[in-house]
């Protein structure tokens, strides 16, 4: 609903000082960097308690004039880089990574036995 559930949509994003400090470091200490991409993020975002309706696109066949209930977020949604966010976050902890002090989309994984680290900026 336009005007309601709107209060949250901001969605943390990786600061330039973050990324920097995590080169820098890989540099000094000579470790790989890799670089990905997540495809169709947003639609991996899951919608929780919302109940979110949309009419279907110009050209759908819809002859009784049904909405269509979403269960996963679509791009241009406002909440959806914010419950992507969660939903990514949520995963990271789960698999033992920690939030990095200096930047919320930062997550150190360190493994006590090889002392291997790995950094991921968001």
């Amino acid at each position: 609903v336009k005007g309601i559930d709107f209060d949250e949509s901001f969605a943390p994003t990786a600061h330039a000082t973050g990324i920097r400090t995590v080169l820098a470091v890989a540099n000094a200490e000579d470790w790989d960097i890799t670089q990905i991409d997540v495809e169709q993020a947003f639609l991996n975002s899951e919608m929780g308690d919302k109940e979110v309706y949309v009419m279907p696109p110009d050209g759908v066949p819809n002859p009784r004039g049904f909405a269509w209930r979403l269960r996963k977020f679509l791009y241009g949604q406002k909440d959806a880089p914010r419950a992507w966010h969660q939903t990514f976050k949520a995963w990271m902890l789960r698999y033992g990574f920690e939030v990095a002090g200096f930047d919320e989309c930062t997550y150190i994984l360190k493994d006590p036995n090889t002392g291997e680290v790995q950094l991921i900026v968001v």
